[in-house]
């Protein structure tokens, strides 16, 4: 192959990826075109990029198997997931996902497009409450990727330690929503007392 060739190659390359990269809001705006045209038009984009660096190098870019961006999967399961619980008069959907924090079907706490998850669970002992993260080595396995730990020191204790967990660089933005939960499986696993009933009064 020629060196101009190859330079014109390596440009288109260049520029396709580029192409991928743009996405401002006003700029779509401006344009006038829409945030599923604009995914759409990142997906051809991919495919160009993808056929020419196989006919010519030899290689395709989906052997370095890399994950579509989040934006991307909720794009295309928003609307198809059989998590999803709709029911009359209720604007939002319900979510039924495991490890999902409010149950309510949105980006910010779905559990099945973001890489970095964090979700609590109750203990079997009743004894504190299961941290269940999703870690990085494993993630074309699901089920294999979920590391869980228990946490059990007292309620205050392990409130703190949850919010030391999210504050540490993991899923800051889910904090409010990760402490309200396990302080409710905490309140969940108090022994209640019965109350005593008080005595009649006597009739004069």
């Amino acid at each position: 192959m020629e060196l101009r060739t190859k330079i014109f190659v390596f440009r288109l390359l260049r520029a396709s990826e580029i192409c991928q990269k743009i996405a401002y809001w006003q700029t779509l705006e401006c344009l006038g075109i829409e945030y599923s045209s604009f995914a759409f038009l990142r997906l051809l984009a991919t495919g160009i990029t993808s056929f020419f660096s196989f006919f010519f190098f030899g290689r395709h870019r989906s052997c370095s198997r890399k994950m579509s961006s989040s934006h991307l999967q909720w794009l295309i399961t928003r609307n198809t997931s059989s998590f999803v619980l709709k029911k009359r008069n209720v604007k939002q959907p319900f979510s039924r996902e495991p490890l999902h924090l409010t149950n309510r079907h949105c980006f910010k706490y779905n559990t099945l497009v973001h890489k970095n998850v964090i979700g609590v669970e109750p203990a079997k002992d009743k004894n504190g409450f299961v941290v269940v993260m999703k870690s990085k080595k494993k993630v074309y396995k699901p089920k294999a990727s979920m590391v869980r730990f228990q946490i059990k020191s007292g309620p205050r204790h392990t409130l703190a330690k949850l919010s030391n967990i999210v504050k540490n660089g993991y899923r800051k933005d889910c904090r409010g929503a990760v402490l309200k939960r396990a302080s409710a499986i905490i309140r969940s696993e108090k022994t209640r007392v019965a109350k005593k009933a008080k005595p009649a009064k006597k009739a004069e």
